[in-house]
């Protein structure tokens, strides 16, 4: 009876092929080695190249705020009351106020209002220049003393001391039965002059814009 037996031999060509050679080690990590350092130099190559973006554009930002440095916002110089004059005597305004009768702050501005109404003559401009065709805006028209205010700053909280005008129909109720309408000259032109709160109820009457003027003061001091 015979029993197959392994020859020695073939046990160590099959050792031999199960464990990999030294020198392949060696070329394999030579070659895992030579891909991380090309990797490495491409990664060195783009870094420069990011910052230099980086770099021009920073540089653009500070040129552009340079720019916007140069540019000034500030007020228009123009003689407001000759003006104010003309166009009063252009419309048919014959009424005229006395200046001192009205505190200092109806023939003064602050430097709060310079700035705002620079401001405002600045955003005029734009709109004027993007929209030729359209109608001015009202927003700075000239006050009982020919000084250049802003509409916002016209409207003043305004409260009597009667309870049916603390809220929005008694206060609007009050402003049409009180008031005397008058109209525009010409009637699709803006008027030439807002009249302050004080004095449209010492006048008792307006135009639709003091009207709502009026009407607006009484309801922010109504609340």
């Amino acid at each position: 009876m015979t029993t197959a037996t392994e020859s020695p031999a073939t046990e160590e060509h099959v050792t031999a092929e199960a464990t990999p050679r030294s020198g392949d080690n060696l070329s394999l990590k030579s070659g895992i080695e030579e891909e991380d350092g090309e990797l490495g130099d491409l990664k060195e190559e783009d870094e420069p190249a990011s910052g230099r973006e980086g770099g021009e554009i920073s540089d653009d930002v500070a040129a552009l705020q340079d720019e916007l440095n140069k540019i000034t916002v500030a007020a228009p110089t123009v003689n407001i009351k000759e003006h104010s004059n003309a166009l009063y005597k252009q419309r048919g305004v014959s009424e005229y106020f006395d200046s001192s009768e009205f505190p200092q702050s109806f023939k003064e501005n602050n430097p709060k209002e310079k700035l705002i109404l620079a401001y405002a003559e600045n955003f005029r401009r734009q709109y004027v220049h993007l929209y030729r065709d359209r109608k001015p805006l009202f927003l700075n028209p000239n006050n009982e003393c020919g000084l250049e205010k802003l509409v916002c700053t016209t409207i003043r909280p305004t409260q009597l001391p009667y309870k049916e005008l603390y809220d929005w129909d008694g206060a609007a109720e009050f402003v049409a039965d009180y008031l005397n309408f008058t109209m525009l000259e010409p009637a699709h032109e803006l008027p030439v002059r807002l009249l302050s709160p004080t004095t449209i109820m010492k006048r008792q009457k307006g135009n639709c814009f003091e009207y709502s003027t009026l009407l607006v003061s009484l309801l922010v001091a109504a609340g």
